[in-house]
C-alpha cells in the first residue's frame, strides 16, 4: 500500500511539472526582432567549462543581423 501511495504522488508531481512548463509560441519575425541586435559577451564556454572574461579584457560584442549573419566587434560599442 505504501508503494502505491508513493507511485501516485510521483505520478501527480510528474504531471504537475509538465503543466507548469513554458510554452512559447512566437511568430518567427518576433524572434528575429528579439535576437537580432548587439550583445555583450560576458563569458565563454569551452569544453563544457565556463570561462569568465577578466575585467582587464576589452569588451567584446556580437551583432546579429536579420539575414542570418553576424559580426564580432571589439572595444566599446558605437551606440
Amino acid at each position: 500500500m505504501k508503494n502505491f501511495i508513493c507511485a501516485c504522488v510521483i505520478t501527480i508531481l510528474a504531471f504537475q511539472t509538465i503543466a507548469l512548463a513554458q510554452s512559447i509560441n512566437l511568430p518567427a519575425d518576433t524572434v528575429t526582432k528579439l535576437l537580432c541586435k548587439k550583445w555583450e559577451i560576458d563569458y565563454a564556454v569551452f569544453q563544457g567549462q565556463k570561462i569568465v572574461m577578466p575585467s582587464s579584457t576589452p569588451k567584446v560584442y556580437m551583432e546579429f543581423y536579420k539575414d542570418g549573419t553576424f559580426s564580432i566587434i571589439g572595444g566599446e560599442p558605437d551606440a
